[in-house]
Formats: C-alpha cells, sequence, structure tokens
C-alpha cells in the first residue's frame, strides 16, 4: 500500500472515530399504551444543518440517521398525528454524548401521547 493510501485512510479512520453519526430514534404509544403507527416524526435544528423525518412503523418505533456530528442539546423532535403535537427537547433525552460533551450524538424518545 502506497503512503497516500495510508495517509487517506488514517485521516478517514480518525474523523470517523471523532463525529459520530446523529441518531434520533424512539418509540411512541398512545394513552393505552398500544404502539401508535403512522405518527409523523421530525427532528430539526434551528441551524438547518440537521433535520430529518419519517414515520413510525406498526410497532410504533422510529429511527433518524441525522448524518455526521453532534447535534445541539436545543434541536426538537416533534410527534405528530392528526389530533397532536407534541415537541421534544434533544438535550432532555440525549443517550450518548461521546466526544461532543455539551452536544448529543444519540437520542431516544419513549413518547406515550396522550
Amino acid at each position: 500500500m502506497n503512503h497516500r493510501m495510508s495517509a487517506a485512510m488514517l485521516t478517514c479512520l480518525f474523523y470517523m472515530g471523532c463525529d459520530p453519526g446523529v441518531t434520533v430514534a424512539g418509540h411512541v404509544s398512545d394513552a393505552a399504551d398500544a404502539p401508535l403507527s403512522g405518527a409523523q416524526v421530525s427532528f430539526d435544528c434551528d441551524d438547518g444543518h440537521y433535520q430529518g423525518s419519517q414515520r413510525t412503523d406498526e410497532s410504533g418505533d422510529f429511527s433518524i440517521d441525522a448524518g455526521l456530528g453532534c447535534v445541539s442539546n436545543d434541536c426538537v423532535v416533534s410527534i405528530s398525528t392528526k389530533k397532536i403535537t407534541v415537541n421534544f427537547k434533544v438535550g432532555d433525552h440525549c443517550e450518548f454524548r461521546a466526544t461532543c460533551r455539551k452536544s448529543c450524538a444519540g437520542v431516544y424518545i419513549d413518547a406515550q401521547l396522550k
């Protein structure tokens, strides 16, 4: 392997190790604690750098891969049905900080919508 290839691989591994992928995941249930299928889950940060959305699956679960880096504790996850929208602040649900210190690299929300 030549030196350029080695340097490129080391650089790639370095950045992957220090810049984790952000995952926003969770479970949504209704007032009776039954899984809520089809709820709209949106993830957004004020700077517009991180965002994504999807619907919960038949088990009420969701997982949004929001890209590389750490997100601000002030970013918001919104969960909506036809009747209600509930907002969750990332900082209140951060599960993984790694090298992020005051930011978050992994979010898990267990929401019961009433």
